[in-house]
């Protein structure tokens, strides 16, 4: 089931709260540049004469692809949803063979792809119990990127 966070999509305003768990003047920092960067759009037939950016009461929003802070910021806020989707759903438990360490998975997430994992939770788990599982995880999924 693929669902997704992506970074130009990340907003300012909840950027800027979840990366207050890093010091304050980072986050400052990173959203002021954010607002005040000068874009351009660059083809394969070189960079564009003209650009644009945000204004004091439309800024741009996003984190912009190949940004180096994207990736934290995108971490801050996917850790939040991650914890709030394994308090709702029941993903995967995976026994390590060596030393039977329990792992339990709710959710795999990469940049803009995010895989929820599920499984039957007993032998005899019907497919359509399954299926309602799979859709209250969705739901959750999307009830955690609302909230945030």
């Amino acid at each position: 089931m693929d669902l997704e966070i992506c970074i130009d999509r990340m907003t300012h305003p909840i950027s800027s709260l979840y990366s207050q768990r890093f010091p304050k003047s980072v986050a400052k920092c990173m959203i002021n540049t954010l607002c005040g960067m000068k874009h351009y759009v660059r083809t394969a037939y070189g960079d564009s004469k003209w650009s644009y950016r945000g204004t004091t009461t439309k800024p741009l929003q996003g984190a912009v692809q190949g940004n180096g802070t994207a990736s934290p910021m995108y971490a801050a806020i996917s850790c939040s949803i991650l914890a709030y989707l394994e308090s709702q759903v029941v993903g995967i438990n995976v026994y390590s063979a060596i030393t039977l360490t329990l792992f339990t998975l709710a959710a795999i997430l990469y940049v803009d792809d995010s895989n929820i994992l599920l499984a039957a939770v007993r032998k005899d788990e019907s497919a359509m119990s399954i299926s309602e599982r799979a859709q209250k995880a969705a739901k959750s999924y999307q009830d955690g990127v609302n909230q945030c």
